[in-house]
């Protein structure tokens, strides 16, 4: 009888255990313990440009989104796929492939959080009306300021860390956060690179400008395209990953992009997270 206690004692404590959120050091980083109770949903806009160098009207769209983040920059995530339009120096597999999987069908587009967005649009007729779409052209918002700081006034589902270790050219990222309400959901991690000098198609000035500069760029996904499957225990989620740098890039141009996402449909963003690659946050 006593054996039989003591068995069933320790696998007791096993569930208990598995039940817990690990917390070991990993790659280097070790990963606080969070209170989803404590933690700051505030909400940071993930804006998905798609853009491509042989895109003449991308640089105005580029101006339009630049200029509606006025003031509001250090609570937005921006990436610029090149894909969209055509192939060029710096498109990815990962870009093409969320292309097809937004149904993204012309360069410059734009998706807030990954979910319908209501804007007040101008017709090419001059007519205005309010339309709610998934995949937006930059010039059609009449205020996009107005537009992105409404998506801003929305709280967030989770929250969103990340750590970083770099070890020369090896990189490990911790990616860990907490979840509103408890449900399955996916993460996507990339770099990016800022100050990348390229040709660019601008049909503003019927050039081609030789030295622009193209920012936001993605270099490599970390994850799935989509992201990756996890469930999150008792609300806390995590997940580490390494990734070798290419020689190539600016690392002090570079940073780790990381969001939560829904599992299911087209997986709208809950929230961001950006972080130099070189340093934690």
């Amino acid at each position: 009888m006593k054996k039989t206690f003591l068995s069933l004692l320790a696998a007791a404590a096993f569930l208990f255990t598995a039940c817990e959120p690990k917390n070991e050091p990993q790659g280097g980083i070790e990963i606080p313990t969070l209170d989803p109770a404590t933690e700051n949903y505030e909400r940071t806009l993930m804006l998905e440009q798609f853009t491509g160098q042989g895109c003449g009207y991308c640089p105005t769209g580029a101006s339009i989104i630049e200029e509606g983040l006025e003031g509001i920059e250090d609570r937005v995530i921006w990436t610029a796929h090149h894909a969209g339009f055509a192939a060029d120096d710096f498109t990815i597999s990962n870009s093409e492939s969320l292309v097809k999987t937004f149904g993204v069908s012309s360069a410059p587009a734009m998706m807030l959080n990954r979910e319908n967005t209501t804007f007040t649009c101008v017709n090419p007729d001059g007519s205005i009306e309010d339309k709610t779409q998934l995949v937006h052209t930059p010039s059609s918002f009449t205020d996009p300021a107005s537009t992105f700081k409404a998506e801003l006034s929305k709280e967030g589902e989770a929250t969103v860390h990340i750590q970083t270790n770099l070890d020369g050219q090896k990189l490990t990222v911790a990616v860990y956060g907490a979840v509103k309400e408890q449900q399955d959901i996916r993460i996507t991690a990339y770099i990016q690179e800022n100050k990348l000098i390229g040709e660019q198609s601008d049909y503003a000035t019927n050039q081609i400008i030789k030295n622009y500069e193209h920012n936001h760029v993605p270099r490599v996904f970390m994850s799935a395209t989509l992201g990756d499957a996890v469930t999150p225990e008792g609300k806390l989620y995590q997940k580490t990953y390494t990734v070798e740098l290419d020689s190539k890039w600016n690392i002090d141009n570079c940073e780790v992009v990381a969001f939560v996402t829904k599992k299911t449909g087209y997986k709208p963003v809950l929230n961001a997270a950006s972080a130099p690659v070189q340093s934690a946050q």
